[in-house]
């Protein structure tokens, strides 16, 4: 389990949901905001949704699993320049994988599947955040779009 200092808030996940900037590759979907200029840790939140499984010993599974990895992630990524909030949910249409694994009931297979997905999202989102920060202004995988966009559809 995460410290209470590395986990976001309910408040902050609605803030981040509203605020749509996202991150989206494979089966994972990162809503995000820089962090505090005071604060030099990353915050994040997991969504595991009732879809995956009925029971919720499955779901604490996958939420322990990709916990484990996120922090794998920063220790071997290192402290970066800036650091985020965080709130990962998965991409509903693919779920069909995870699922399959879950009724599975194997463990190991689940664990190596969310390992191999968790690598390549969480490191193309650390370094595409770190281009964005050397560079200025690159946004490779993130789109925000403002309520004004929304509502002309822009």
């Amino acid at each position: 389990m995460l410290a209470k200092k590395l986990r976001v808030s309910g408040k902050e996940v609605r803030f981040l949901t509203k605020k749509r900037q996202l991150f989206s590759q494979g089966l994972f979907m990162i809503f995000f905001v820089e962090q505090y200029p005071n604060r030099h840790f990353h915050q994040i939140s997991f969504h595991i949704p009732l879809a995956i499984s009925k029971r919720a010993v499955h779901r604490h599974l996958v939420k322990r699993i990709l916990i484990a990895a996120f922090e794998q992630s920063v220790q071997k990524l290192g402290a970066g320049p800036q650091f985020y909030k965080c709130f990962v949910s998965l991409n509903k249409h693919r779920l069909e994988p995870l699922i399959a694994l879950v009724q599975q009931k194997s463990t190991v297979q689940l664990k190596d599947y969310l390992t191999k997905q968790r690598e390549s999202v969480f490191s193309s989102f650390f370094l595409s955040s770190h281009e964005k920060n050397h560079s200025g202004t690159s946004r490779k995988y993130s789109h925000s779009r403002n309520s004004s966009q929304r509502r002309t559809g822009n």
